[in-house]
């Protein structure tokens, strides 16, 4: 049981961080799109960012699954991947799925530019977040523990 619970925590925070991926690309896209002046976006598309999006947060997930110390190293390194590949992810569907004509270049680099930040910001935004809940957690742990001695 405790494996199912396990499992369907993981699937919730990876469909979480799809649905803010999904819609942080189909916004985007459609905003320039609209911004050229095209006023729709295509079925396809959606589609594809929507799956995307879906193998962005996996791929995230499984970069810290195991709920362990890692070393400074590892983590710098995970930190890292965790920003740049689902940008590069976004990059080659992008290209693949011919999401812009070749003479939009820069509007394509202004959305993969982005996406990229996005990612960056969205990882501080989290180690943050993290870092406070963790010290949060320690402060109750601590009072806990001298409540305990004076007992």
């Amino acid at each position: 049981m405790d494996r199912i619970r396990k499992y369907i925590r993981v699937e919730v925070e990876v469909e979480i961080f799809a649905c803010a991926h999904i819609t942080a690309m189909v916004f985007l896209y459609g905003l320039l799109q609209w911004l050229m002046y095209r006023g729709s976006v295509s079925f396809p598309v959606l589609l594809e960012q929507m799956v995307l999006g879906y193998v962005m947060s996996w791929v995230q997930k499984s970069l810290f699954l195991k709920e362990k110390p890692y070393t400074k190293r590892e983590y710098r390194v995970r930190e890292f991947l965790w920003c740049m590949l689902p940008g590069c992810l976004a990059v080659a569907a992008g290209s693949l799925g011919k999401w812009f004509p070749k003479t939009e270049w820069q509007v394509s680099i202004g959305f993969y530019g982005i996406l990229f930040a996005y990612f960056i910001l969205l990882w501080l935004f989290l180690k943050h977040v993290y870092q406070e809940e963790t010290e949060e957690i320690n402060q109750l742990l601590k009072q806990r523990r001298e409540e305990r001695k004076e007992q």
